[in-house]
C-alpha cells in the first residue's frame, strides 16, 4: 500500500505504506459485524475493541473506519503495523524509533482536540489537548451539581450524572451554546465505583464528541451529591 491520506471521523488520517493496521475503538462490536473484519483479528479488553489484521488498501481502510463511524463506534487511534521488510528497517534504525501511532485529530465547530504521538492513547471519550484559535468567544461553566431546580437530587448515581449534564447544557443553551462547543470537561465523583457509570452517561450524553477532560475522585459539598461538573466552551466569535 503506497503512502495515502484517508479522510475519515470528520478529519484527515495519514495511512503509512504498510499494508497491515491495528484499529482500536471505544465499545464493543456486535456479532453481526464481525463479518466485515473477517480475515482479521478481533480482541476486546476495558471497554475498547482491536481490530488487527491485513488491509488492502485505500479504498478498503476507509471503508472500515466509515463503517465504525456509522455504527457509532468512537474511533481512537489507527496504527500501522510493520511488515517484514519493515521489521528489518526497525532492526537496522533500533529500538527507540518505533513506527508512529496515526491519532485522529477532530474539528469542532471551532476548536480542534487533538491526541498526540508519545502519550498514553486516550481511551474512553477524550481527547488529550485542544487548540482554540485566538479571538474566540470562550465560556466558563462553574461545577454543576446534581440537583434540580426543585431541589430534588436522585439517589442513583447514573441519574444525578444525567441532572448535573442537563444542568450544563442549560448553561449553555442560555449563552446560545451547545455540546459541541466544550473545549474542556472536568467531573468530580465521590468514589472511583462510579467510574463505569460515569462514563457510560457521558457517552450517552456526548455521543461522539471529545472534550479534553479530567476525571478525580473527591468529596462534595452537599452529602447527597455524587458529582458535579464544571465546564469551558468555546465559539467563534462571529457567532
Amino acid at each position: 500500500m503506497r503512502a495515502h491520506q484517508i479522510r475519515s471521523y470528520g478529519t484527515d488520517v495519514k495511512a503509512q505504506p504498510v499494508d497491515h493496521y491495528e484499529i482500536r475503538v471505544e465499545g464493543r462490536l456486535a456479532p453481526r459485524w464481525a463479518a466485515w473484519f473477517d480475515g482479521m483479528r478481533l480482541t476486546s479488553a476495558g471497554g475498547t475493541t482491536v481490530i488487527s489484521g491485513r488491509v488492502t488498501d485505500q479504498a478498503a481502510l476507509h471503508g472500515l473506519l466509515q463503517k465504525l463511524r456509522d455504527v457509532g463506534l468512537p474511533l481512537v487511534s489507527v496504527n500501522p503495523i510493520p511488515s517484514e521488510a519493515q521489521d528489518r528497517t526497525d532492526e537496522r534504525r533500533g529500538p527507540d524509533q518505533s513506527p508512529a501511532v496515526i491519532y485522529v485529530d477532530r474539528m469542532t465547530q471551532v476548536h480542534r482536540t487533538l491526541d498526540p504521538d508519545g502519550v498514553p492513547a486516550a481511551v474512553g471519550g477524550y481527547s488529550h489537548a485542544a487548540v482554540v484559535p485566538g479571538g474566540s468567544e470562550q465560556l466558563f461553566i462553574a461545577g454543576q451539581v446534581p440537583q434540580d431546580v426543585d431541589g430534588s437530587v436522585p439517589d442513583d448515581f447514573a441519574d444525578q450524572a444525567r441532572v448535573a449534564w442537563r444542568n450544563v447544557e442549560r448553561c449553555l443553551a442560555a449563552a446560545g451554546y451547545t455540546l459541541d462547543h466544550l473545549v474542556k470537561v472536568s467531573m468530580y465523583i465521590r468514589d472511583r465505583k462510579y467510574r463505569v457509570a460515569n462514563r457510560e452517561v457521558r457517552h450517552e450524553v456526548l455521543g461522539d464528541r471529545r472534550p479534553v477532560l479530567t476525571v478525580l475522585v473527591t468529596d462534595h459539598w452537599d452529602e447527597q451529591w455524587l458529582i458535579e461538573i464544571e465546564a469551558v466552551a468555546a465559539r467563534s466569535a462571529a457567532s
